[in-house]
């Protein structure tokens, strides 16, 4: 590497640190090996990649993480239920470190490219990702999702869950469960549902493998577009996390059949529960969680780790925010995020293998 080039080098090192005064006293230097170098001073070309070199280490140590804007990554298009959780995590992150956090959009091929797209990313904690139960199961179901759901990532943190309401639209003259069931088996192939590969497409196999049906899948890049389609009448069905789908029920243009849910929902007391429509085995819920690229600093771990925890017990933007938008807090922390996010796994692999057998 010639003079020159070492210069370049860690004159590019040092330029993304955004701090003024690293950036003045990178200009300062840069003007002293210049003129040491004109006036033909002995060794300065060596002295100056000596102190080129010198303050990259000292600002190194002295930038504190953020040092520079923090991207987060949602593999889904804006509206739906993880891009709303991610801009809230933006905003308490950007509250507590005091640092700049932009959400990311990147979705496609049910979620793999927007988590291809950040497992590939520099793992220095300035790209995290926020998903859902679609991590999982669209690299399960995929060839070549470009990434692997747990080797790729290290956990930080599991933030929430929401239970997934059946969705219909409402010009079809249906009204409960059982009259789905009975028009999808007179009528294989005839009802239409929207997913994105996550839980909602999850939900809408499990019922059509408990009860023996046949219905079309009809992809979308996110799960708000998808109701979008449910609701104009694209798609005649679609499993929707309960927030997304109380606020599409008052719009008249959808009806609830069933909460795929243990128990009846505060908020929506007049839908009944999967079982209490005569289906069982169908329960399954969304949840949300946020993950950094495989080899991530673990301090930097611990600190985004340490933010989302405080968030959620001292009632923050973010805690504020699934209380009013009728999500369950279900935090974990990293080593506990991870062991669920294995046994996920295990369950979507024995949900496919029953499925497809």
């Amino acid at each position: 590497m010639t003079f020159e080039e070492k210069i370049k080098h860690f004159d590019r090192k040092i330029q993304s640190y955004k701090d003024n005064e690293y950036e003045t006293t990178r200009k300062i230097l840069v003007k002293v090996c210049v003129k040491m170098a004109c006036f033909g001073m002995r060794h300065a070309r060596w002295l100056c990649v000596l102190f080129m070199a010198t303050f990259f280490g000292l600002t190194a140590q002295a930038c504190q993480y953020p040092c520079k804007p923090i991207r987060l990554i949602v593999p889904a298009e804006p509206g739906g239920g993880i891009d709303a959780i991610a801009r809230m995590i933006s905003l308490t992150l950007a509250d507590e470190l005091k640092a700049t956090v932009v959400v990311i959009n990147k979705g496609g091929a049910a979620g793999n490219v927007g988590t291809a797209f950040a497992a590939a990313a520099p793992n220095d904690g300035y790209t995290l990702l926020v998903t859902g139960l679609g991590h999982i199961s669209s690299a399960l179901v995929s060839r070549q999702p470009g990434y692997d759901p747990i080797q790729d990532f290290e956990p930080i943190a599991k933030i929430a869950e929401a239970p997934n309401v059946l969705l219909i639209n409402s010009g079809l003259r249906i009204d409960n469960v059982k009259d789905l069931v009975r028009l999808s088996r007179e009528k294989p192939g005839f009802i239409t549902f929207g997913a994105n590969g996550g839980s909602n497409h999850i939900s809408a196999e499990i019922f059509q493998h408990k009860n023996k049906l046949s219905w079309l899948h009809v992809p979308y890049k996110g799960s708000a577009l998808a109701l979008r389609a449910t609701m104009s009448g694209e798609t005649d069905l679609i499993f929707i996390t309960a927030s997304l789908a109380n606020q599409a029920v008052e719009t008249g243009k959808v009806k609830a059949l069933a909460v795929s849910y243990p128990r009846r929902l505060s908020y929506m007391p007049g839908v009944p529960t999967m079982k209490e429509a005569g289906i069982s085995g169908v329960e399954s819920s969304q949840w949300y969680g946020i993950l950094a690229p495989d080899g991530t600093p673990q301090h930097i771990i611990d600190v985004i780790e340490r933010v989302i925890k405080d968030d959620l017990e001292h009632s923050g933007k973010l805690q504020k925010y699934l209380q009013g938008n009728h999500l369950e807090t279900a935090f974990l922390g990293k080593q506990d995020f991870k062991k669920f996010m294995l046994d996920e796994t295990q369950r979507i692999k024995r949900l496919n293998i029953e499925i497809t057998n």
